[in-house]
């Protein structure tokens, strides 16, 4: 193999360290090595290689790379580390978007006057059902409403869980029935990060 090949074939040391280090306690972790090595044996003593073959990962295997690089941000301070995994989620861009849907309804329960063991419901407070489709891709961080880029939703918690299910598992409706302020709080957060009127 010439030097040339070798260069396309190999890629930085310290990436390639980033991401077995992120991969170290993810379920994906084998099959996305096995795949890596497969198309890039030249970097076998280094474990992985990177880069050009994001573009050959099957979807979900793609997702979990980037959710093992993002979760190992919350493990790490490195500036290095943290330094590859910027450079490595930039390198995972997602070329076609998989958008699922998934219809929420959010049901106000009322507000709870007593305690969780002998509840006393208010009914007087219970807002009509809040329905809407959330649209997201199942490998990147794309989230949308009536196909418009919503980033703000990134920020809402609720959705993200739901991003979170949806990337794994196509899930097509979630009903869930929370208390008066819980519902008041979740509807306005997601009303502002969508911009729904």
């Amino acid at each position: 193999m010439s030097n040339i090949e070798d260069e396309v074939n190999f890629l930085d040391f310290g990436e390639v360290k980033t991401i077995r280090n992120a991969l170290d306690n993810c379920s994906g972790h084998l099959e996305i090595r096995d795949l890596l090595l497969e198309k890039y044996p030249v970097n076998k003593e280094f474990f992985y290689d990177t880069e050009k073959a994001f573009d050959d990962l099957p979807v979900t295997s793609k997702h979990t790379l980037r959710k093992a690089l993002i979760d190992y941000t919350k493990q790490t301070s490195a500036p290095k580390e943290l330094d590859n995994v910027e450079m490595l989620l930039a390198e995972l861009e997602c070329k076609e978007h998989v958008i699922r849907t998934t219809h929420i309804t959010l049901s106000d329960m009322g507000e709870n006057k007593g305690t969780t063991l002998k509840p006393m419901i208010d009914v007087s407070k219970i807002s009509e059902p809040f329905e809407f489709d959330f649209e997201y891709c199942a490998v990147c961080d794309v989230r949308q409403y009536k196909e418009e880029l919503t980033p703000p939703a990134l920020n809402v918690n609720f959705l993200e869980d739901i991003a979170e299910q949806g990337s794994y598992h196509v899930i097509s409706e979630i009903r869930e029935s929370m208390e008066h302020k819980e519902f008041e709080q979740t509807v306005k957060e997601i009303k502002d990060a969508l911009d729904i009127t």
